[in-house]
């Protein structure tokens, strides 16, 4: 079976890494995350041993203390496509659960940075991040060893795994929530609450408290006559009947602070008011888009809160739907 394109151990002995493209060894080489050209020998080996399509050995990370290999300043590729493909088939190889394509990444990215302009290296980084993912979230759970695939691939490709948070809040959401459903529960340990002995907090999102109120508005009529006084003047004589109606209703902000989800209640912790729902008397969540609704039984109107920018209601609902 042939080993699919990826760096491998140098089969000569030379270097560290050797590119196979699928077919043949290529003459590119890496050492100490120095990259350059020597040539196989048309006697020197065919290929990387395969097994069941893996390869057989993988190869050392690279020892960055040591010196470059001499005469192997010059560019690496011939041409920057031929290098783009290489780092992205590597990357993507990689991403997929490849353990020697990932070993061999470190030894790419620092001349792959200077295959994309400004900072496309990251915008490709983070694409590449996104594959492996999705491919974890395929079960809707994310294991102990899945998040450590992920957090070995960000390092490398060199970008801070924390950096998800900014670069894609939804996903990390996702991630977070695929956690929750592998029953490793975040632990928040800033949480503005005085937790009962043993108590843990979990997770303190910034929300607004809101209420919902009724839109009104007023219909009817007039009956009368009119007089005429003079040209351009008139004088009304008559009533007006209507009455006021419901026609919708909107949200009105009451209060903001945040809801702290612990392992025995949540707690809205406001600015004028606290509110506290312990999960013997939640009968229901409601989950939006932005915010969630919760109905307990010793309350007559259910909480709605709306959750701020970086605040997931998505976390929260699956913490509460996982506690109560």
């Amino acid at each position: 079976m042939s080993a699919p394109p990826a760096w491998y151990p140098d089969p000569a002995g030379r270097h560290q890494f050797r590119y196979w493209n699928g077919q043949t060894w290529t003459e590119y080489v890496a050492d100490a995350g120095q990259q350059g050209i020597d040539p196989l020998a048309s006697t020197e080996p065919s290929g990387p041993a395969v097994s069941a399509g893996v390869p057989t050995r993988a190869p050392e990370a690279p020892d960055r203390s040591a010196s470059p290999a001499p005469h192997h300043h010059r560019p690496f590729w011939r041409d920057r496509r031929e290098a783009r493909d290489a780092f992205e088939t590597t990357a993507v190889s990689a991403a997929h659960g490849d353990r020697t394509a990932l070993r061999a990444l470190p030894a790419m990215v620092a001349s792959a940075r200077d295959l994309y302009r400004g900072k496309k290296y990251e915008d490709k980084a983070w694409e590449v991040f996104r594959v492996a993912a999705h491919d974890v979230l395929a079960d809707d759970i994310v294991s102990t060893d899945e998040e450590q695939h992920l957090e070995d691939l960000a390092s490398a490709l060199a970008v801070p795994y924390e950096d998800l948070a900014v670069r894609d809040f939804e996903l990390l959401e996702d991630l977070v929530v695929a956690q929750i459903n592998d029953g490793r529960l975040p632990v928040d340990e800033d949480a503005p609450l005085l937790t009962k002995p043993d108590e843990v907090a979990y997770y303190a999102p910034r929300v607004s408290l809101m209420k919902e109120t009724d839109v009104r508005e007023f219909r009817g009529g007039s009956r009368g006559v009119s007089v005429r006084l003079a040209k351009g003047l008139t004088y009304r004589v008559g009533d007006v009947r209507g009455r006021s109606v419901v026609v919708g209703s909107e949200l009105k902000e009451q209060d903001t602070g945040q809801l702290v989800i612990t392992d025995r209640r949540a707690v809205f912790i406001g600015r004028k008011r606290t509110l506290e729902f312990r999960y013997d008397k939640l009968v229901a969540i409601e989950q939006y888009a932005d915010g969630l609704r919760l109905n307990v039984s010793n309350r007559q109107l259910a909480s709605i809160f709306i959750f701020q920018r970086n605040s997931s209601p998505s976390i929260a609902a699956a913490l509460l739907a996982r506690l109560r």
